[in-house]
């Protein structure tokens, strides 16, 4: 396709693995021909072999990190007290400046203004963080106390059920729900109407923390998606309990054997 093109910019986001442009119909860029190609990825890999000149996106600095963090807890007319704010500061530097723990952590924190429950969120990022050295692990302990700080386990179940769709897939919030209504997750009432009500409002309750992200397309119809660290942690969670084998895409003759345990509650 990109062939027939004079010239292009050509935007690839979250590349995992290198590959010839020439296999896929893309021009190799050049001064000559005016093409460009941006890509972003985690792996410096990557980058080498493909043969970018890389551009490290640094973490935010320690004032911009505070005011984000400061922006999402104090939303809705939320005014920390003092003493309050005191303790926040010292969360927020647990989120290591990195704006996706930020965000979520913050969501979770939202409206609070007891301070033994900020004392207490300050000792959990603590203590889940103390003995990790690697940056991966200490990144899905921070994004967990999200998940943790729903404190209803319906609402977690909820949550995780979302990490059987496929990374970056877009989810109809009907869809989902009716999923939720047929496996037990929202529980019998008056009306399928009410059920459905229901499975909104726990929507919200996962989307208000930014563990969802909420989107809507050109027709008004509504949609979640699952940030791709966000649903690795999710993931994370369902190798021990509960048990989810998520192979979205894959097909069941690339499934190993062993991977098919008595213990699974949910595959995909």
């Amino acid at each position: 396709m990109f062939f027939q093109k004079k010239r292009y910019v050509l935007i690839l986001d979250d590349l995992w693995k290198a590959f010839l442009l020439d296999k896929v119909g893309i021009l190799e860029p050049s001064i000559s021909n005016g093409c460009k190609l941006v890509l972003t990825t985690r792996s410096l890999e990557v980058c080498r072999k493909m043969e970018c000149r890389a551009v490290k996106v640094e973490l935010l600095t320690e004032d911009k990190a505070l005011n984000l963090f400061m922006s999402k807890v104090e939303e809705h007319q939320t005014v920390l007290t003092p003493k309050v704010k005191e303790i926040a500061t010292k969360v927020s530097k647990e989120c290591a400046r990195l704006p996706l723990a930020i965000t979520t952590i913050a969501g979770s924190m939202r409206g609070v203004n007891d301070i033994c429950e900020w004392r207490n969120a300050l000792n959990e990022l603590t203590s889940s963080t103390k003995q990790i050295m690697d940056n991966e692990s200490m990144m899905f302990e921070r994004l967990k106390f999200s998940y943790s700080h729903l404190n209803e386990e319906k609402l977690q179940h909820c949550f995780l059920y979302c990490a059987l769709y496929p990374e970056d897939d877009i989810i109809p919030r009907e869809e989902l729900i009716e999923y939720w209504i047929a496996e037990g997750l929202i529980a019998e009432m008056n009306s399928i109407e009410a059920m459905f009500d229901k499975g909104h409002a726990i929507l919200n309750k996962l989307i208000n923390p930014c563990l969802l992200e909420s989107h809507t397309n050109i027709h008004k119809e509504e949609f979640v998606r699952l940030h791709d660290l966000i649903r690795d942690m999710a993931l994370k969670i369902t190798s021990t309990s509960p048990r989810f084998m998520a192979k979205a895409g894959e097909g069941l003759e690339r499934v190993p054997y062993e991977d098919w345990s008595e213990d699974l509650e949910r595959v995909s």
